[in-house]
């Protein structure tokens, strides 16, 4: 924005000079990659000579002599992208920053000569964007895994401007100028932090370790000096339940596009490298376990071993001349996680949390001169389980009890203890108030089910098996999905909690693409910190102090879309989540609400996703 002021202000200098020798002044603003079209004024007739002039001292870059158009200077800086019509019309195609300035039309015609000035303005992409003709796909993904977003453009031809945005804001993601060769990744929440990649050949996008928090809509957009195209994907993002061969065919599919063009790239770039690269492996643990990386390959007497993390700008461990080293860089959450074989390489990494979940990469440099380097994937593999209001839910572990097993389930991040069995006596008791008369623990299986469940019954539970052999932890995320809600305009809807709140309780309501809560009680205060986008639910709201739930007034299509509702205890922080539309009286048909895919947990919350990791292992 301080680039363009600071170009209008100059511009405006200039009309002072020209205004005065022109008969018309036009100010036009584009965005970069569009296209801009300059139309001189109507109803002139028999043109004899029109010229088109970039600069106040330009030269002729379009023109109409005879009613035979040419472009006698088609300089580097407009190739292939100006199209002159016969009414004078100038369209500049795909335009740039270097594109902004002053454009000078001379016309002789047969009612005399005439002059226009045209100061064109070429801005950053918007911060919206307009596809009404995008194609739309529906893309599918586990959580954890990466996913790439095809461009499905055969090849480029290096005048291309690739813009990739998110969410219903279109908030900018990354911009890949292949004209003048710059990318830039844009990171304005941190949401995608150190995952994005660019495919070079494509513009496809690949996300890694993709989150909950990713789902939505993405939009693309690839202006050329011939097209503009528009590509929109909306992603869901649904918990792992494929097994290990069909995770790792996936990982390997996804990823070898990549991998094979850093391959071609660097084969160019230098002919004589040994570099050798693979795939090796998936990894696959619960939160809060350990995992060890077997690279599988021998190594020689004076190998240097190197361990790298994503896009850390250093090795994470290590060895050289025999000394093993950690990564010195003190805000990588794993550094004090590490644990590195000498003898083998395998790395083992304990206590896992997400921030450690990716692609880990061993080099191996060997005294010849040849380098090996081998690429991991560690995944959590955390069940998520959607569960119905009033219905009953087992919580199934994944391995066999043993007779002298005790088993414990716990709750929340204070890991509240709701249900215990003991070792061979196999005596189960239920300690919390909360589930009195809903919990049944089964003695042969340490399956537990809970009864005619409800909101306050959701959250992270904990199973923790523990012997003289062995101890386990297996972690369930327990959620019930969103409630569709359909009001006419106007109507004053009622978003219920369906609890009661008590007196520590902090209640916290969110609307889509809205940061800050629209309303909270803490303290027993009732707050409405924010209006929500445009002020939308200025003087709408009302909150119930005694249940938490939500009145909106007066409803507006404008306040259709997804509500979240947080309640904050020491359970943890379950939520419920409403998909609201209000609609026109006019309107026929049905509203449209979100697919069923599409409901999984609420996308503007963090907490119940992650808040297993938030949580110590017990």
């Amino acid at each position: 924005m301080k680039r363009t002021s600071i170009f209008i202000l100059i511009l405006l200098l200039m009309w002072s000079v020209f205004a005065a020798t022109a008969d018309e002044v036009k100010a036009v603003t584009v965005t970069e990659g569009d296209s801009v079209t300059l139309n001189p004024r109507q109803g002139l007739k028999e043109i004899d000579l029109l010229l088109w002039r970039f600069g106040d001292k330009g030269s002729t870059i379009a023109q109409i002599n005879e009613n035979n158009i040419s472009y006698p200077n088609y300089t580097e800086i407009f190739k292939g992208r100006l199209k002159l019509n016969q009414t004078g019309s100038l369209t500049i195609n795909n335009t740039r920053a270097k594109h902004s300035g002053l454009y000078i039309l001379h016309i002789d015609h047969s009612g005399g000569k005439l002059v226009m000035n045209f100061v064109v303005t070429v801005n950053e992409p918007s911060p919206l964007i307009d596809a009404p003709e995008a194609e739309m796909m529906h893309v599918s993904v586990k959580e954890g895994y990466p996913v790439t977003l095809h461009t499905d453009v055969p090849q480029l031809h290096g005048d291309e401007l690739i813009v990739w945005r998110f969410g219903d804001k279109e908030k900018l993601m990354a911009i890949d100028d292949k004209e003048i060769k710059s990318k830039k990744i844009y990171d304005t929440d941190e949401r995608f932090r150190h995952r994005l990649e660019l495919i070079d050949l494509t513009g496809s996008l690949i996300i890694n370790n993709m989150k909950y928090t990713d789902a939505g809509l993405y939009t693309v957009k690839i202006s050329s000096n011939k097209q503009i195209l528009y590509k929109k994907f909306f992603v869901t993002v649904s918990g792992s339940g494929l097994s290990s061969g069909a995770v790792a065919g996936i990982v390997v599919l996804l990823l070898l596009v990549a991998v094979a063009a850093v391959l071609g790239f660097l084969y160019y770039r230098n002919k004589n490298s040994k570099l050798q690269k693979r795939l090796d492996g998936v990894y696959q643990t619960a939160s809060g376990g350990d995992v060890t990386i077997k690279p599988e390959t021998k190594l020689h007497p004076g190998d240097e071993i190197q361990w790298w993390f994503w896009n850390e700008l250093s090795p994470i461990a290590g060895f050289k001349d025999g000394k093993i080293f950690t990564s010195n860089n003190p805000k990588w959450k794993g550094r004090d996680r590490l644990k590195l074989d000498k003898k083998t390489g395998s790395l083992t990494i304990n206590n896992i949390g997400r921030k450690l979940t990716g692609k880990y990469t061993l080099e191996i440099i060997r005294g010849s001169g040849e380098n090996i380097r081998r690429t991991f994937t560690v995944l959590i593999t955390d069940n998520k389980i959607a569960a119905q209001k009033g219905a009953s839910q087992t919580l199934k572990p994944d391995t066999e009890i043993q007779r002298d097993d005790e088993i414990q389930w716990l709750l929340g991040n204070k890991n509240d203890l709701i249900a215990k069995m003991t070792g061979v006596t196999r005596k189960i008791t239920y300690p919390d108030e909360r589930f009195k008369d809903r919990l049944e623990l089964d003695k042969k299986t340490g399956s537990l089910t809970i009864n005619n469940i409800t909101f306050k019954h959701t959250g992270v539970f904990k199973m923790k098996i523990s012997s003289w052999r062995r101890n386990k932890i297996q972690v369930f995320i327990v959620y019930i999905p969103p409630e569709d809600k359909i009001f006419t305009e106007g109507d004053t809807a009622v978003l219920q909690s369906g609890v009661e709140i008590q007196i520590e309780d902090e209640v916290e309501w969110k609307f889509e693409g809205s940061k800050s809560p629209i309303a909270k009680i803490k303290d027993g205060q009732i707050k409405f910190p924010s209006a929500g986008p445009g002020e939308r639910f200025k003087e709408t709201l009302v909150l119930d102090k005694k249940t938490g739930s939500l009145i909106i007034k007066n409803g507006r299509p404008a306040h259709s879309g997804r509500y979240c509702l947080q309640i904050k205890n020491s359970t943890g922080a379950p939520i419920r989540a409403f998909n609201v539309v209000f609609h026109s009286p006019a309107e026929n048909q049905e509203p449209a609400l979100l697919p069923e895919e599409q409901k999984l947990l609420p996308r503007d919350f963090e907490d119940i996703v992650y808040a297993n990791e938030r949580t110590s292992p017990v």
